[in-house]
């Protein structure tokens, strides 16, 4: 492969020359002060595409060269003979990663792993756990190992609750299978949480990081007595009333709505459509206020600074789990033990569970695309001002350069020494480019992509739980709706993935502290 530099006049001139060797990283918004390009070559990478956004700005997409792929295998003890594409090559990319951000005067906005593209079409063709490990790492496939768990597991439950719906629409609510039913579905939660711990402790058994989370705690642990801080208590403390406030409002959306559907069949009777828009309506906001108490718990967890990523993962799950499970349940709680109407519940679950389903996936797959369509087109906007303003300074150097040409023509040092030598253009744009390697284009896809949250898809699962335990004696349908839901999820969030930005990969032996949600 052969990389090219440009000038502002089309012209072109090679460099370094290298084989072998992809686009594995991104490197977006470093602060240019002229020595960024030599400062990463002289650490073994290789540039094979370079972009000036602004005057002051540049995005790199970055190999890593033998040399440096030399040193980081021997210090990790990582054979490149017939090196092929699993997590040690993936274990390579991060220690990678790690030279870059412990450079010195080396500013940037975002580091990340740039996707392969072959990789990616076999993940299309074959999404199984334990192939998404080999790529994303076990983190991400541990999610996707419980949603296949789970979806599997809920085939019990679908049919029992289908058989006592069966048995409730012929013979009412008071079906005799109702407390054969809840019993049922009490042990069957039970037994689902219990064999997932095993089929867990098998997966990390599998997958060779077996007790990788003990080690972690060992390292906070020797931290800790060497006079380092603890979690930031202080910080904390400040976030709390922001979740309460939202614990606060969503109670109260909740009560608006109710006393808003009873308004409605007093005026309009009741049993009539107008009386059940207020539910309607109310089926669709907990879904829009989840997506945006999820961006400001994001938000406060990064406030609150959290020292280790489990750390920062477990307090990100009970910031999510406290507030939507109010926002989700407080109004069949409110029906079913305050008002205690069976036949109202029955009806706001139904509306509840399926809305949530399908407007969820709806904003799911929706959201990153006009995400990236508003990116794109602020990025079309802003290079076509840069463009103008770069023709504007062509036209005065142009009008400057006829007005010095006889001077230029009679300087004898200059004709001496063959003239100057071609300068890296200062203008905005691409001036390296390997589209043998990576296109502008797909760089530019790849920067404006959504990051990847996987908090939100286990949030998603945690309340589908809820539904199909909790309530399954008012809605016995849930398992059933859940299953057919998880099906297409499944595919769902492996585009989604797909589609992302490459995230970092991380080791995790289990889903955290989600396990805990679901067993409380």
């Amino acid at each position: 492969t052969e990389q090219v530099e440009s000038n502002p006049t089309n012209e072109t001139f090679k460099i370094e020359t290298v084989k072998c060797c992809s686009a594995e990283i991104a490197v977006k918004g470093i602060k240019e002060n002229g020595s960024e390009l030599h400062m990463i070559r002289q650490r073994g990478f290789v540039v094979q595409l370079a972009i000036r956004r602004s005057d002051k700005t540049l995005d790199l997409a970055l190999g890593i060269g033998p040399k440096l792929l030399s040193v980081l295998s021997t210090k990790e003890g990582i054979s490149l003979v017939n090196q092929q594409n699993d997590s040690r090559n993936l274990i390579l990319r991060v220690k990678a990663i790690e030279v870059l951000k412990r450079m010195q005067n080396f500013s940037y906005e975002e580091i990340f792993l740039l996707h392969e593209k072959e990789e990616l079409l076999k993940l299309k063709k074959s999404n199984s756990p334990e192939e998404i490990r080999k790529y994303f790492g076990s983190e991400i496939a541990m999610y996707f190992a419980f949603l296949k768990y789970y979806t599997e597991f809920l085939k019990i439950s679908e049919i029992g609750g289908s058989i006592y719906f069966m048995s409730k629409f012929f013979g009412g609510y008071t079906s005799n299978l109702g407390s054969i039913f809840c019993i049922g579905i009490a042990l069957w939660s039970t037994l689902f949480l219990e064999f997932w711990k095993r089929h867990c402790s098998a997966l990390t058994l599998k997958w060779g990081i077996y007790g990788v989370d003990d080690d972690e705690n060992i390292r906070e642990m020797a931290d800790t007595s060497k006079g380092s801080k603890r979690a930031p208590i202080g910080r904390m403390m400040i976030t709390m009333p922001a979740i309460f406030l939202s614990i606060y409002l969503a109670i109260r959306i909740m009560l608006f709505c109710i006393r808003l559907s009873d308004s409605a069949e007093e005026i309009f009777g009741e049993g009539t459509y107008m009386s059940y828009v207020p539910v309607v309506v109310y089926s669709v906001v907990p879904v829009l206020f989840s997506s945006l108490y999820s961006f400001i718990a994001n938000r406060l967890n990064e406030f609150e600074k959290h020292r280790t990523e489990a750390k920062m993962s477990q307090s990100l799950t009970l910031k999510l789990f406290a507030v939507q499970f109010v926002n989700f349940f407080c109004s069949p709680f409110y029906i079913g033990f305050w008002l205690m109407d069976m036949q109202r519940l029955t009806g706001m679950l139904f509306s509840l569970s399926v809305t949530r389903q399908i407007v969820g996936n709806a904003i799911e797959v929706g959201t990153p695309i006009a995400k990236r369509r508003f990116r794109e087109w602020k990025k079309e906007r802003r290079d076509k001002r840069f463009k103008l303003k770069n023709e504007e300074n062509a036209r005065k150097s142009d009008l400057s350069l006829k007005n010095d040409i006889k001077s230029e023509i009679s300087d004898k040092n200059d004709t001496a020494s063959g003239g100057d030598q071609p300068k890296l253009s200062q203008s905005v744009g691409a001036f390296i480019v390997n589209e043998s390697i990576i296109s502008a284009k797909d760089f530019d896809r790849q920067l404006m992509s959504e990051e990847y949250s996987i908090s939100e898809d286990y949030l998603e699962l945690a309340m589908q739980f809820g539904f199909c335990t909790m309530f399954a004696a008012a809605f016995p349908l849930a398992p059933l709706f859940s299953y057919m839901n998880n099906i297409a999820e499944y595919k769902v969030d492996i585009e989604k993935l797909l589609q992302s930005k490459r995230p970092m990969p991380r080791i995790a032996t289990s889903i955290g502290g989600w396990y805990m949600c679901l067993e409380g």
